[in-house]
Formats: C-alpha cells, sequence, structure tokens
C-alpha cells in the first residue's frame, strides 16, 4: 500500500506542501516506526481496517463497467483466480496511470510519435532499514507488463552482487494522464493560476528528471525555485463521464506541468480531497462532478489542506488585454512576459509583430524574432537567419535524469528549434550547415534541435545531412535484442544509464527526422524498424507510433 512511496522504498519527501492530511500521515508514520518506507504502509493498512474498509492486495483490474455514460463498477481478477465485478457508486483511480478512464474509453496521453520524452525511471536496491533509496536509470512504459517485467529483471542484473533485494514497485515519475475536464499546461502554472475550484495547493522545483517539450522551456530556463501550483478540482473528473475521480499521476496535465503537481504531500493530499468529494457526493446523491465545492473547500480548509483565500478565488484567465501589453514591452529584458504572450496566440502575435517593426536595438529585434518563431510566425526568419550564421554551437544538453532542473537545450538548439517551428525554408541552409559540423562528441540537444526543425520544415534536401549524422562513429545500433545476455546499467552512482538514454534518443531523433524526409536510402526506417523490436517498451512504442503501427 502506498506504492512508490513505500514499496518503492522513496520514503522520505523531496518537495511538496506539507499541510493537512500529510501532517496527520507523517505523525502517524512516526509513532509507528523508524524505516519510513515500510511503516508507512503499515500505517495505511491499519487506518484502513480500523475505518471498516477492505483491502484486496494482488487484485488487478482489468475493466470497468460504464451504463449511461457512467462508472458502476470495475472488473477485477483475485489471486485465486476468480473474475468479477465491484458495483460502486464512485470509482477512485489513483495507480497513477489512468487505468480506469482508459478502460472507459475516456482520451488518455502518454507516449506520442512526435518525441520519444519520459521522465526517468528507476527500481531500488532494498537495503536492511532504509527509508530511501532513490534511482533513475532507464524509461518504462507502465501500459506495457512485458515493460515492467524487463526492467525490473535488467535492473536486478545491474545490482551490485552484495544488493540483499530490489524493491518490487518501479519508480516511474511519468505515466499515462487522463485529458479531463480541466487541462492544466505549463503556462497555467508559471502564470500562477487561480480557479474557483482549488482541492489542493502543490509546492515544487520543476524537477523534470528528462528533457522537456513545451515551448515555454525551449526559450525560458525553469531553473530551481520553488512554485506554489493551485489545482483545480475539475483536473480529476473526466471530461463528460460520470461516476470517476482520478489522482496522482494519472490527473489531467501537460507533462511539463507535473514535476510540480506529483510531489508525495501533494499527491496524499489530492487523495484525501478525491475521497471527501466522493462521500460528499454519495450522501448528497449527486454526480461527484456536481459535490458542492465551497463545502468541500470549507472541509479541506479546517483540514489545514487549503487557505481560506480559496473560498473567493475566481478564474484569473482569460488575462487582460493590459498583461500582453506590458508582457511585450518587457520581453526584451530577457524574455520577461514570455509565458503570458505563448497563452493566446491570437492576442500576442500582432504585438509582437508590431514590436518586431519598432525595434531599433538589433538584441531586442532579435528577441521578438526568436519568440515569433517559436510561436510558428515567419515574421523574424531573417534575423534568426543571420545569427544562427553568425554563431557556432555552443554547448548542448546531454540526457540527465536524476537532478535535472533547467532547460535542456542551449541557445542555438532554441534558435534551430524556432525556425523549424515557423517552417522557415530560408533557413534550411544554414541549419544543414549546422547539421554538418556535428560530430560524434556533440551533446545530444544540438541532434534533438537539427532533427526536430528539419522534419518541422519537411524538405528532403535536409536528407543527406541526417544520414551523415547517423553514420558519425558510435551514433547508431543503440536498439537492442532480447537475448541470452541483457546488456545492464552496471553502475547507478556513474550515470551510466544518462548515457545510455543520450546515446538511444540521439539516433531515435535522427532517424525518425530521416524516415519523415522521404528516407532514400531506408535508413530512418531500418532505424525505427530496430527500436520497435526493442524490449524496452518505452523505445518500442514510440517507434511504432511513428510507423504507424
Amino acid at each position: 500500500m502506498g506504492g512508490v512511496q513505500t514499496d518503492g522504498l522513496i520514503g522520505l519527501y523531496y518537495w511538496g506542501n506539507r499541510v493537512g492530511f500529510t501532517t496527520e500521515i507523517d505523525q502517524g508514520v512516526k509513532d509507528t516506526g523508524l524505516v519510513f518506507s515500510q511503516c508507512k504502509s503499515e500505517w495505511y493498512r491499519r487506518e484502513n481496517r480500523q475505518a471498516g474498509a477492505e483491502i484486496w492486495y494482488g487484485t488487478m483490474v482489468n475493466g470497468a463497467i460504464v451504463e449511461n455514460n457512467r462508472v458502476t463498477g470495475v472488473i477485477v481478477l483475485t489471486p485465486d483466480g476468480q473474475r468479477g465485478v465491484i458495483r460502486c457508486k464512485v470509482a477512485i483511480d489513483s495507480t497513477g496511470n489512468a487505468e480506469l478512464p482508459a478502460l472507459a474509453g475516456v482520451e488518455t496521453e502518454f507516449i506520442t510519435a512526435a518525441e520519444l520524452a519520459v521522465q526517468g525511471v528507476g527500481q531500488t536496491p532494498r537495503n536492511l532499514g532504509a527509508s530511501y533509496t532513490n534511482t533513475d536509470i532507464g524509461f518504462l512504459d507502465d501500459t506495457d507488463a512485458a515493460d515492467l517485467c524487463f526492467f525490473a529483471l535488467r535492473s536486478r542484473l545491474s545490482m551490485a552482487n552484495n544488493v540483499w533485494d530490489q524493491a518490487q514497485v518501479l519508480n516511474s515519475r511519468e505515466r499515462r494522464r487522463m485529458v479531463g475536464a480541466f487541462y492544466m499546461t505549463p503556462l497555467d502554472v508559471v502564470n500562477e493560476r487561480t480557479y474557483p475550484d482549488v482541492v489542493v495547493q502543490t509546492f515544487s522545483n520543476f524537477d523534470s528528471h528528462g528533457q522537456t517539450v513545451h515551448e515555454q522551456f525551449f526559450i525560458q530556463d525553469p531553473g530551481h525555485t520553488g512554485m506554489r501550483v493551485n489545482l483545480p478540482y475539475r483536473c480529476f473528473l473526466p471530461k463528460t463521464l460520470e461516476g470517476l475521480l482520478v489522482t496522482g499521476l494519472g490527473i489531467s496535465a501537460h507533462r511539463d506541468a507535473m514535476p510540480i503537481l506529483r510531489m508525495q504531500p501533494d499527491v496524499q493530499n489530492q487523495g484525501y480531497a478525491a475521497g471527501v468529494a466522493a462521500a460528499m457526493a454519495v450522501k448528497a446523491g449527486v454526480e461527484v462532478r456536481h459535490v458542492d465545492m465551497k463545502a468541500l473547500q470549507r472541509h479541506l480548509i479546517e483540514k489545514k489542506i487549503l487557505p481560506r483565500d480559496v473560498l473567493t478565488m475566481k478564474d484569473s484567465f482569460p488575462l487582460p488585454d493590459e498583461a500582453f501589453d506590458r508582457a511585450v514591452s518587457v520581453m526584451t529584458n530577457q524574455y520577461q512576459g514570455l509565458s503570458v504572450v505563448l497563452v493566446d496566440y491570437a492576442r500576442s502575435i500582432p504585438r509582437l509583430r508590431k514590436a518586431y517593426r519598432a525595434a531599433t536595438d538589433p538584441d531586442a529585434k532579435l528577441v521578438y524574432a526568436h519568440v515569433l518563431g517559436m510561436m510558428g510566425e515567419k515574421d523574424g526568419e531573417e534575423e534568426l537567419i543571420r545569427k544562427l550564421k553568425s554563431i557556432s554551437w555552443d554547448t548542448g544538453w546531454n540526457y540527465r535524469g536524476m537532478g535535472q532542473f533547467n532547460r535542456s537545450v542551449s541557445w542555438v538548439d532554441s534558435y534551430i528549434i524556432a525556425l523549424g517551428r515557423c517552417r522557415s525554408t530560408k533557413a534550411l541552409p544554414a541549419i544543414i550547415e549546422k547539421t554538418k559540423a556535428l560530430t560524434e562528441k556533440s551533446e545530444y540537444s544540438h541532434f534533438r534541435a537539427v532533427a526536430i526543425a528539419l522534419e518541422a520544415i519537411g524538405d528532403s534536401a535536409g536528407a543527406p545531412a541526417l544520414i551523415q549524422a547517423l553514420r558519425l562513429p558510435g551514433l547508431a545500433g543503440h536498439a537492442i535484442t532480447m537475448g541470452p545476455k541483457l546488456p545492464v546499467v552496471k553502475n547507478y552512482a556513474n550515470r551510466e544509464g544518462d548515457w545510455e538514454r543520450t546515446e538511444c534518443l540521439r539516433e531515435l531523433c535522427l532517424g525518425r527526422a530521416l524516415y519523415h524526409l522521404k528516407d532514400p536510402e531506408g535508413i530512418g526506417r531500418k532505424t525505427m524498424e530496430a527500436y520497435a523490436n526493442d524490449p524496452r517498451g518505452a523505445y518500442a512504442t514510440h517507434a511504432k507510433l511513428v510507423l504507424g503501427r
């Protein structure tokens, strides 16, 4: 009971808003014993049993009963092989993998064909008496049982011979998410958006455990600063399906928003809020989406999960015109206002165009051109091309899981990505030149940038440069196959898992772009086919999606 925080052996907190129900848990665990990862599991068990709850260990859910657009039961498989239905008035999915929404036909998202962008995963060596051990060595597709098995086997073989055992839960930080009644984006996070239905306030720095994909972070560095985020109740709810709530990693939010939302203290308070909401709905005889929000918030205030000011909160969006005027005016001061202009392209782009035309300072003109390009507009493409031609490759970014907070692209990468996003065919020669200047020692982010740009521009003239890059020593051949001896990540402390992911991602991004650029020699297809047959499920899922399978 408790998953990552108990059997996953991450028994101590990193960030998170340690208030409310979380403080109750913490005191109960402290009173239970010294090994927090195990004592928390026991505290959960005891509290549930004292409250009259049943706990079914080892029971798998493999279906949802949906009647008249509401979940009325779940199909289960018990350890002794029985299969049946548990009827319910409200179901709460706290798997972190949005299992019930997916089984009920609700829209979900996870690995895509666009890029393989997944937060890092670890499996922890079990040391007797340890309350906290944390690792990050690979990628995982939590929806794939074979991948879960393979990751666990490979992890065990990678551990030192003197390790007593391994955790029975894989510590994944990003899983399948529901696309629900409200979909939180990174812009909601960084703009400190408020809502009338806040049920939890989360707190964390941007602990991304890998690369980001949102345009905000292709320009701005999220840094290490902690952010407090209002989480609305609607993130727990499907768009229209009734009788279901979702908490944890499965809530409705963009992957680049999740690092701020997923800390253990906040997930615990999410679970409490969802449980109380479900009980209130059943008692009142209403659908869970129609629960009395102010009554729920007042209870959460009494529980010290929320501050009193949430009772008068309104939605701070849509932003007023003055906010966009100010954001554009301060943009040249280290991209201040970026998170505002990205909120509404229709209102921002005319203002940015006007500012670009009026700018006389070359640096200011470049900033406006850069932002316009990232938003898909070509107004400043000549400015960006001149900049790109005038500079050499800077220090890029190789994949980093544990301890990754800052941007995962360099400034040169960012200019190239912006030219790709605005599909600047004029930039093609300059991007090809930069691609040809890459060596086998170049960082992954540089390969990623040119691949993103060339793929977006879509001109097959970029294919020869991608082929040249794939033929650099050590760039290709990193897909693995099942065999009598598995490649292992031998030393968790020395970041071998980071280097494995760097090598694979460099090859994947080049192969994917080449595959989409008519692939004159079939090298892109061959690359994607190799990864489609890779036993590492996350790589295989992405490659199959690229191939249209």
